[in-house]
């Protein structure tokens, strides 16, 4: 569900969206674009007489003209002026605003761990809060500064790099020529901007984090190599975070395929492969169909032994089968590239 601006030839700025899953799509009763700033939409609770709604928004930032933001905020005390007494609202977005660290006078509505010093629209959004009974949640338990605002200068640039790194046997020299020039590259960001560096490394970094705290987690795979260190103090050097390896994944999430090549099995397996996938989480899901039959189990192991994902493990409805065939032909399809 999406807003935006309704005239031909606008400019593309602004606009608010909301995105569900299908469980939650269940539950929608009604949505309403509002304007290029605002969403609504309205979802079934447990408790039949109390609705939950959500209002995106999109503030007007600090320094635009007063008009257009009391135009913002008066759409936005209209909308929450809708909403019944019983029911819950999530109000949610970007703000612009910076509300402080103090809250004296306002201790029902923030706490004390907003950002910098409060500015117009932080004074704007505050009050509207106060009119609403509403809480400024991201406020009221520490976090980290990075956590608590987004980027609102645009002096501000992101920078993506993305690599391909050689491999752990290739030869010191191509090694170090790849280093050197990505330590150039982030050598040549400012020191406000955001880098996202992104690829295949060709390394591991082992699971302990022991000197490295800052720079990544414990769930990394292996044990760290020489490309794992060459990695890691690239990022120390940089002040750059490993964030696959701060929170914890499955081992077929963290890496890329061990050999050079590429493999796409598919095709009419003529298998059932059952929807259990204890001892075999590695290689299928648990959404497999009916109960694992000969060929099924011929196929999983056929996986196992080729380190092989059966992707359709998470898809539902009709997807999932073929029709039966008069005459089943056996066919296997390798794609390599």
């Amino acid at each position: 569900m999406y807003s935006g601006h309704e005239e031909d030839g606008a400019n593309h700025t602004e606009g608010v969206a909301i995105m569900m899953t299908k469980e939650t799509r269940k539950a929608l009763i009604a949505w309403e674009p509002i304007s290029s700033r605002l969403i609504t939409a309205s979802f079934r609770t447990n408790n039949r007489r109390v609705k939950a709604h959500i209002i995106q928004c999109y503030a007007p930032t600090n320094d635009a003209v007063d008009d257009v933001k009391a135009r913002f905020y008066d759409s936005l005390n209209h909308l929450l002026g809708r909403v019944g007494a019983r029911d819950l609202i999530i109000l949610m977005g970007d703000f612009n605003a910076k509300i402080g660290g103090r809250n004296e006078g306002y201790e029902e509505v923030k706490g004390k761990h907003g950002v910098g010093k409060m500015n117009e629209n932080g004074e704007m959004f505050v009050e509207t809060c106060v009119n609403n009974n509403l809480v400024i949640g991201g406020s009221v338990f520490p976090h980290k500064t990075i956590h608590k605002t987004t980027t609102n200068n645009r002096r501000v640039k992101a920078h993506i790099i993305q690599c391909y790194a050689p491999t752990n046997d290739a030869v010191d020299d191509v090694k170090a020529r790849f280093y050197d020039s990505l330590n150039h590259l982030l050598g040549r960001v400012g020191a406000r901007d955001l880098i996202i560096l992104m690829g295949d490394f060709n390394a591991k970094i082992g699971g302990r984090n022991e000197g490295y705290e800052e720079v990544k987690g414990k769930h990394g795979v292996g044990k760290m190599n020489e490309n794992g260190e060459m990695f890691v103090e690239t990022c120390v050097n940089n002040n750059l975070v490993i964030g696959g390896s701060v929170f914890p994944h499955k081992t077929i999430h963290k890496t890329t395929v061990g050999a050079r090549d590429l493999i796409i099995l598919m095709g009419d397996f003529n298998a059932k492969i059952g929807g259990r996938n204890e001892g075999y989480e590695e290689v299928k899901g648990k959404h497999g169909v009916g109960k694992m039959n000969e060929n099924g189990e011929m196929f999983v192991e056929t996986c196992v032994n080729n380190n092989l994902v059966i992707g359709g493990r998470s898809s539902e409805g009709p997807w999932k089968m073929s029709e039966p065939e008069e005459e089943p032909m056996q066919h296997l399809t390798t794609i390599c590239w």
